[in-house]
């Protein structure tokens, strides 16, 4: 049983801050709680105490009977949600489709905390992290309600070094999971951008302004540009005044390898990028596994980083990694249209069977049928249609053309006409 903890940081692999999924507020709450109780040491997952009066003082709840039983259904909720992480291995690209939590407790009596435990699955996203991972003071979060500021917060606080970040549309209302919510621009733009461009800059670290790059009359991409918000409306100010938390934690890999001279420290973080240390030290951690003998490590760490011994390799793997990025992007787009393309044509189909049937309940006669045999007179299919007849068989052609006489007679040609209708509604034909 872990024990009731101060630590106030949430830290999260990068993968797991872009995966797509959609929780609630209390669920939100919940899990957040949950990750700030895991220890940097700990190798495995335990079982995590939530004691309903911290979150209450967390986030500055009412004082309620009604907390614990929100605490404890958003809660239940959590274990019902699956999360779609997308991540790189030696065999490509992979998407892993997970539970968040897999158990609950509660007690009967007293009703002053609920136990959970995270699903083995979540381990890569917040074990033992080392590199390629956001971390931030869970105070920038307590006071915003709105759960989509909370993943644009956490989406732009992983680029605030960068100064910037561009999402296509589609790709953030995919990460955030509101493309059918809010499939006009216009409404995401008021209801989640400029929703979350209030909550962060009166409620965390960082702010931002954005740009819209347009694709013709359509807004295509949003370009956010990150700013740090003014001292006073930092929460992190009065426990990190010297560094900010990237800093803060490549301070403590540099001293967990060994580098502890604070001097020596604060010239590497000046000298170098945040990514090429952290990803010399990785290159490193792997080259003293493969060789033992060495004993020098600290010099050895410090001359890699000056002599650039991994600098190529790293910038290879970056690109890599971006590449396998926007192919990623690219697969997920082509599915995302794929699959709007079949719900499009599946919903055309429907609809064109509901009015023919109608039509044919209206219109039909046997006199309509011939009327239609005739028109097709001295067409390749006529002798096959003719000679069913004969046998007294039915005949699907037959149906076929009555079908299309009555579509074409009584219908809009949008009706009837799935490249018209696909037209419509921006589908280009070479799309499908």
């Amino acid at each position: 049983m872990s024990e009731k903890q101060t630590n106030k940081l949430i830290k999260k692999a990068n993968e797991l801050v872009e995966s797509r999924y959609k929780f609630d507020i209390w669920e939100t709450r919940v899990f957040a709680k949950m990750i700030t109780l895991i220890n940097k040491s700990d190798a495995d997952f335990k079982t995590y105490r939530i004691y309903i009066k911290e979150i209450q003082d967390d986030f500055g709840l009412a004082k309620n009977k009604d907390a614990y039983t929100r605490l404890k259904e958003g809660a239940r909720r959590l274990m019902r949600r699956i999360l779609k992480v997308s991540y790189e291995d030696k065999e490509g690209t992979k998407v892993l489709e997970t539970p968040v939590i897999i158990g609950l407790e509660t007690v009967l009596d007293g009703k002053s905390y609920i136990d959970v435990s995270f699903h083995p699955n979540m381990k890569p996203f917040l074990l033992q992290l080392k590199s390629q991972f956001l971390m931030y003071d869970i105070r920038n979060i307590l006071k915003i309600s709105s759960v989509y500021s909370i993943r644009i917060y956490e989406l732009l606080k992983q680029y605030e070094k960068i100064g910037s970040r561009t999402f296509l549309v589609e790709e953030l209302k995919d990460i955030l999971q509101v493309a059918d919510k809010y499939p006009l621009y216009a409404n995401f733009k008021q209801r989640i951008i400029k929703k979350s461009q209030k909550d962060l800059i009166k409620n965390t670290d960082i702010s931002f302004t954005f740009e819209e790059i347009k694709n013709g009359r359509s807004v295509e991409k949003i370009k956010f540009l990150i700013h740090k918000n003014a001292q006073e409306n930092t929460p992190l100010s009065d426990t990190l005044p010297k560094a900010n938390l990237e800093q803060a934690k490549l301070e403590e890999e540099l001293k967990e390898q060994g580098i502890l001279d604070r001097i020596t420290i604060q010239k590497i973080l000046a000298k170098y990028e945040s990514n090429y240390i952290m990803e010399t030290l990785n290159k490193c951690a792997t080259y003293f596994k493969k060789n033992k003998s060495v004993k020098n490590k600290v010099g050895y760490l410090l001359e890699a980083l000056d002599k650039g011994y991994y600098r190529d390799e790293i910038t290879k793997d970056q690109q890599k990694l971006e590449a396998k990025k926007v192919k990623a992007l690219k697969e997920r787009q082509f599915q995302s249209k794929k699959e709007s393309l079949e719900k499009l044509k599946n919903g055309f189909q429907q609809n064109y069977a509901k009015k023919i049937e109608g039509l044919r309940a209206a219109y039909y006669s046997p006199t309509l049928e011939e009327q239609v045999l005739e028109s097709k007179k001295g067409t390749p299919l006529y002798v096959r249609v003719k000679q069913a007849l004969q046998k007294q068989q039915q005949s699907k052609i037959l149906d076929a053309w009555v079908n299309d006489y009555l579509a074409k007679t009584y219908l809009n040609a949008i009706e009837y006409d799935l490249d018209l209708f696909l037209r419509q509604n921006g589908i280009k034909k070479n799309n499908k």
